[in-house]
């Protein structure tokens, strides 16, 4: 027998049959008839509902009755507060759908009213502006005009107390552009759209502009969203009459060994200096990095002690 399932064998179910009368006995006149009327009032009450639930399925049919359920089910959502909805929405997720719902879905797709209907919804979300867009949008400007900072993996931080460098290499390119004397800065309000290889318009900020007209992209590794941002870098600097360079660490080497040149050092020299600073930011991100550790731990800590 599983566990937690109880069986009644025959004497058990005399001996509750026995008790029941006894009770019934020791109940006054005036008990017995209120009992006796909710037993009728709850016989009448499920006779009523299952009346309803066969007359519904003929009513739920007629245009106006689908109109005011619906009216019903908006204003009950509208009701909810958004962690209400988001549960619900939890709840749903992964979720599938009867044979019987697909079936009537699939006969009613089949109507051409429904079809078209279909189509003209579909075409609007296309043309709606998704929030994640308008997300991507926001973020990619805030890079671009330098309002946001993301310490990643990389190592980062500040080229001379006001560029903000994501990379070792962005900062590389930062102090050799600097000793050529170019006209650069990566605070230049320009982000471009962008297509990843599902079909997602996304937008991206490119790490410098120069002279206001030439585009610069600095990498240290090529994969698919490299070539399709470049691509579309091309295309956005072609209609506003600007260039776009896409610069590899091998082209970085290159620059400075002419900025060696300029400055009177050996290109050893300049990546003796290199290696120093790199090991002086590499540094002050492990202090940070620990810092926020210990932070984390602490707040951990805190929650802990006030559930307990």
């Amino acid at each position: 027998m599983p566990r937690g399932v109880y069986v009644r064998t025959k004497a058990t179910r005399i001996a509750v049959g026995r008790g029941s009368k006894r009770a019934w006995a020791r109940k006054t006149p005036e008990q017995k008839a209120r009992d006796i009327e909710a037993s009728r009032v709850g016989a009448n009450k499920l006779e009523a509902i299952k009346k309803k639930c066969k007359s519904e399925k003929f009513t739920h049919n007629l245009p106006e009755v689908k109109l005011e359920a619906s009216e019903k089910s908006k204003r009950a959502w509208a009701r909810k507060t958004p962690e209400q909805r988001a549960q619900e929405r939890e709840n749903r997720r992964g979720k599938k759908d009867s044979e019987k719902t697909r079936k009537s879905k699939s006969d009613s797709w089949k109507r051409p009213e429904r079809r078209r209907r279909g189509v003209e919804a579909a075409i609007e979300c296309q043309n709606r502006v998704s929030v994640s867009t308008l997300k991507s949008v926001r973020r990619a400007l805030a890079y671009a005009e330098g309002r946001l900072q993301i310490h990643g993996d990389y190592i980062t931080g500040y080229y001379r107390k006001t560029h903000f460098f994501r990379s070792f290499l962005e900062y590389r390119a930062m102090k050799v552009f600097d000793i050529l004397k170019w006209k650069w800065t990566e605070k230049h309000g320009i982000t471009i759209p962008w297509r990843d290889e599902r079909g997602i318009v996304r937008n991206y900020s490119p790490d410098f502009c120069v002279d206001g007209r030439q585009v610069i992209e600095t990498k240290g590794y090529l994969d698919k969203s490299v070539l399709l941002k470049a691509e579309a870098s091309m295309i956005y600097t072609a209609e506003r009459d600007m260039t776009y360079e896409l610069y590899f660490e091998e082209d970085i080497v290159r620059f400075e060994k002419q900025a060696s040149e300029d400055l009177g050092w050996t290109f050893r020299q300049y990546q003796m200096q290199l290696f120093k600073e790199r090991s002086c930011y590499k540094q002050k991100k492990d202090k940070r990095k620990a810092f926020l550790k210990r932070k984390k731990e602490e707040e951990n800590r805190e929650k802990a002690c006030a559930t307990t």
